[in-house]
């Protein structure tokens, strides 16, 4: 058990390093509201802080900070070339970690961070930079006034970068932890139409997560973008931040012989929210039932609250998989989920 116990610590020691991102009455109204825009936000003028001594074949060259009229912070990494990407985010204190491989940046005086405090920027409290160790790249860090909503994209054209936005809420329900399966260069199952899955799942997900925020339910996910995300990390992500639950998004596969909705779970305390998930998602998408099941998938496994894994549908059966590209049908599974987490807040709230 102690060597168990010590294994457990090293992995959460080493979530920021590991991480890869490469996260009432007026309620009832909402839930028939048409489906949610993505989040779009045009920041003020923002402050650019440039940073010195930058060397190296890929540089970090300067970071830029601007409030939004929401009072979000937009947190632009400027590169001299296309990168790629890590993120983390803890909880105690809380902050969010940006990794970007293979790109340098220059030490600072005596070893520490190079720190700058944006006065715009009104989430973004402070931004630090400092070398990664021990894989090499650059490291930067925001901290932020409690556990936050954030989004990390990359950048392309002709000023690439990394752009972080992290959304101001007002103390509410939450934390919870959305996560889109798959990602990458792990696209997960594939319909004969050439669907792949982790964009279905990134789509619902991210609808979701707009659908929540709405509600006044902090809540982040596991990457915003293409990129992958290491199973175990998937769940290190809510725990570190404290989250009280856990969702992640698949679509099931059989070789076209099986259609229908289903929710697993592993440990007695999801028993609730997986019945709930699944009765949401069955009353939204009007799949047939194929029931809840206790399974030891690793993201339901390793989380240390209420946690599930959905499959939505068979995205190998054709008529399923032209459902799983239908925006509205993704609307409507998103619909499912939040209203299954929200009820799970509700009920987890003693009176």
């Amino acid at each position: 058990m102690a060597v168990l116990w010590v294994i457990r610590r090293c992995r959460l020691a080493a979530l920021a390093l590991l991480l890869v991102h490469l996260t009432g009455a007026a309620v009832s109204s909402a839930w028939a509201q048409a489906p949610t825009p993505p989040l779009v936000t045009s920041p003020e003028a923002p402050e650019e802080w440039r940073l010195p001594g930058t060397v190296g074949t890929s540089a970090l060259l300067f970071v830029s900070a601007a409030r939004t009229e929401s009072g979000s912070s937009v947190v632009l990494l400027r590169t001299d070339r296309p990168v790629a990407f890590r993120t983390a985010a803890l909880g105690d204190p809380p902050r969010v970690i940006v990794d970007l491989p293979g790109v340098s940046v220059a030490p600072a005086p005596g070893g520490v961070a190079w720190q700058w405090r944006p006065a715009a920027a009104q989430v973004a409290e402070r931004v630090r930079v400092m070398p990664a160790t021990p894989n090499g790249g650059a490291r930067v860090i925001i901290d932020t006034p409690a556990v936050l909503p954030f989004r990390a994209t990359r950048v392309g054209g002709s000023e690439p970068g990394v752009r972080l936005e992290v959304l101001w809420m007002p103390p509410h329900r939450g934390p919870v932890v959305i996560d889109p399966g798959h990602g990458g260069d792990e696209p997960g199952a594939i319909g004969s139409s050439g669907t792949r899955e982790k964009e279905v799942n990134l789509a619902v997900a991210l609808a979701a997560q707009q659908i929540l925020m709405d509600w006044g339910v902090v809540c982040l996910v596991t990457r915003a973008d293409d990129v992958p995300v290491d199973l175990w990390e998937r769940a290190y992500l809510a725990n570190e931040v404290g989250a009280v639950a856990f969702v992640s998004i698949h679509c099931n596969a059989s070789r076209g012989t099986a259609m229908g909705t289903e929710v697993y779970y592993t440990s007695p305390v999801s028993a609730r929210l997986a019945s709930g998930a699944l009765n949401e998602l069955v009353a939204q998408v009007h799949r047939p039932d194929r029931g809840v099941h206790t399974a030891r998938f690793v993201v339901t496994r390793e989380a240390e609250m209420p946690a599930v894994l959905c499959e939505l549908a068979f995205i190998d059966a054709p008529d399923e998989e032209a459902l799983l590209c239908d925006d509205q049908f993704r609307y409507r599974a998103a619909l499912g989920i939040a209203r299954a987490v929200y009820r799970e807040l509700k009920s987890s709230v003693a009176p």
